[in-house]
């Protein structure tokens, strides 16, 4: 070793650098910064690409399906047995009643699956040429109250039209939740448990009367508002030609004619009365001023 550092190493304190021991020492000091730079790009690599490896997780979406059942509902208000009436459906998440008579009450029952992958959920409920939709209370976990559960929900339903019934199932919870209502009307369409529904044409909601009166109380109003003749006769109440004629007020030729005032017939009798007033003394002339004037 002494002998290698002495031949590429060594520099004479006092005398000249030999050529091979500069050239050695330069490509020590560049193989130095090589060996440098190679192990700072490394430790870089190393520091921004870390990898962290964990089990695959699988997301999926919410899903919320039910099974219903529609029967007969007897006079005491219990379902008759055997009286079932299928509904249409489309993987338990639509379904359409029909069928249904009118003015007969029906028991809908309405249970969630036990494949549901979300906790909660709603049925909503509409009808073809009714304007209202209703929204059934939650099936399964409230969110909004700890502890509780619906594991089923019944409630009656009358048709006053011939019409289908859908029934169509939600996750989530419904916007007309005691706790999310805005107003009085909000609450008339959340079913609740064992509670009537009358699906109608008309929105009844609100109004206190049933939809027979209310169906003949439209019945008799529509023809009042086309019959405005009896309120409003303007030539009745004021008649331009009853009331000013001005031909009957003022009429030129009936205060002055002419030709009544030039009658042969009336001049010559004023012409006699004028010769018997010639005769006559002048008190009596005074007193009769219409002769008078007459000549």
């Amino acid at each position: 070793m002494r002998k290698l550092y002495n031949e590429f190493f060594y520099i004479p304190q006092n005398g000249k650098i030999r050529e091979k021991v500069m050239l050695t020492r330069i490509a020590m000091t560049i193989t130095i910064i090589v060996i440098c730079l190679i192990a700072m790009s490394i430790s870089a690599y190393a520091y921004f690409s870390s990898e962290i490896t964990s089990a695959p997780i699988i997301l999926k979406t919410a899903t919320f399906v039910t099974d219903v059942t529609v029967q007969v509902t007897a006079d005491d208000g219990t379902a008759i047995e055997n009286s079932d009436i299928t509904p249409i459906t489309t993987n338990h998440k639509s379904f359409i009643v029909r069928g249904l008579e009118v003015d007969k009450w029906y028991t809908v029952t309405i249970t969630p699956s036990n494949t549901n992958t979300a906790t909660t959920g709603f049925i909503i409920l509409s009808a073809d040429g009714c304007p209202i939709t209703y929204h059934t209370q939650q099936l399964g976990v409230d969110k909004n109250v700890p502890g509780e559960y619906t594991p089923a929900i019944t409630f009656k339903l009358m048709l006053k039209y011939e019409t289908d019934v859908v029934l169509e199932s939600h996750w989530g919870t419904s916007s007309y939740y005691p706790d999310y209502q805005i107003n009085s009307i909000d609450d008339e369409r959340y079913i609740t448990l064992n509670e009537e529904v009358t699906i109608n044409t008309v929105n009844t909601i609100g109004n206190e009367d049933s939809t027979a009166d209310n169906t003949e109380d439209q019945t008799e109003a529509t023809p009042l508002p086309s019959d405005p003749a009896p309120t409003a006769e303007p030539t009745a109440t004021a008649e331009p030609t009853a009331t000013a004629e001005p031909t009957a007020t003022a009429e030129p030729t009936a205060t002055a004619e002419p030709t009544a005032t030039a009658e042969p017939t009336a001049t010559a009798a004023a012409t006699d009365s004028a010769k018997s007033t010639e005769d006559l003394p002048t008190e009596e002339i005074i007193a009769n001023p219409t002769t008078a004037a007459s000549e």
